[in-house]
């Protein structure tokens, strides 16, 4: 899951990504119509204060769109200092 704590720098400065621990490859299902769409998941991964509203919601969503919300989450850490969620209390993190 992409989180502040799983980026790593090194000795040149560069930001490494680690903790692939839910990582899978890219695949498309394919549609009737003939285009593809990306396929669906349901598990719930990383932490709450990085996950997209669908993964909290508990509903399907697309995992390459999640990451997207997460690297937004982190940005947004990089920029103010602090997290734009307070994900200690589930209930009030879901509103």
């Amino acid at each position: 899951d992409i989180k502040c704590e799983n980026l790593l720098m090194d000795k040149y400065l560069n930001l490494k990504l680690s903790d692939f621990g839910f990582a899978r490859g890219h695949m498309k299902a394919i549609k009737k119509s003939g285009g593809s769409a990306g396929l669906l998941s349901e598990t719930f991964c990383g932490s709450y204060a990085y996950a997209s509203p669908e993964i909290l919601r508990g509903i399907p969503y697309e995992p390459h769109l999640s990451d997207i919300w997460s690297l937004g989450v982190v940005l947004y850490a990089m920029v103010f200092g602090r997290l734009p969620f307070d994900d200690t209390n589930y209930a009030q993190l879901l509103k």
